[in-house]
């Protein structure tokens, strides 16, 4: 009978062992559902909160593209009068850094019919010309179209590689051009803030939550919020 007993008895304790552990592999199995469900929620809200920012600081840096573009082309135009009537300004160095302080510009260059810069505020640019770089060769229409207005958006400057913003104008007999570069602080700053990296890195997340984000092609990780992994292939953590 005592045999009967504790078979009866060893029976149930693994019946009963056998159905806590289903249970409690069942309620584990069901936590780390809720808990990959939760993740995949926020990381569906972070990345589409990280989208629309992308989205607003695109429109941002266009309309500011737009703003120094029309900005720049209108000094252009009003240097251009100025010297019209003031033609003894053109060669001499001190009075065109008055008119370019006055515009509100950095710099002031004249551009003869052959495309050379003879005259300007920056003395260190003379002899530059439109086949010297292609930042320069990018007015070279000018050179058979005189009734031509050009504004290039920021590129590097072919003398030194600064980041600038230029647009040239004919004068009214055709015989010289005016050049008028800014640089657009503002733009550029707008632009650097725009950068993934600085996107993701200013992205809120969770105790144990990273983003790291890829280019498609290359596979480099161009934003992350351990930056210690920019640059680096996302397969070493993929």
């Amino acid at each position: 009978m005592r045999t009967l007993k504790k078979s009866i008895w060893s029976y149930m304790y693994k019946v009963t062992f056998a159905l806590v552990s289903v249970i409690l592999i069942s309620i584990t199995a069901l936590n780390i559902a809720n808990e990959q469900s939760r993740a995949q929620g926020t990381a569906d809200k972070i990345f589409e909160q990280m989208d629309k920012m992308l989205e607003e600081n695109q429109k941002e840096l266009t309309r500011l593209r737009q703003e120094y573009a029309a900005k720049c082309l209108h000094n252009t135009e009003a240097i251009a009068y100025i010297l019209e009537k003031n033609t003894g300004a053109r060669n001499d160095l001190y009075e065109l850094r008055k008119i370019a302080e006055f515009m509100e510009v950095d710099e002031i260059h004249i551009i003869d019919a052959a495309g050379e810069i003879v005259s300007g505020t920056h003395p260190q640019y003379y002899g530059y010309s439109f086949d010297s770089g292609e930042q320069m060769n990018y007015f070279k229409p000018m050179l058979k179209d005189k009734s031509l207005t050009m504004c290039q958006d920021v590129t590097p400057n072919t003398a030194e590689g600064k980041k600038m913003m230029y647009a040239i104008t004919w004068n009214e007999d055709g015989t010289k051009m005016l050049q008028v570069g800014i640089k657009p602080k503002r733009l550029l700053n707008e632009i650097k803030q725009n950068n993934i990296s600085n996107v993701v890195a200013g992205m809120p997340v969770y105790k144990g939550m990273e983003i790291m984000v890829a280019d498609g092609d290359t596979q480099v990780i161009e934003g992350a919020t351990d930056s210690s992994k920019l640059g680096k292939n996302w397969k070493m953590w993929g």
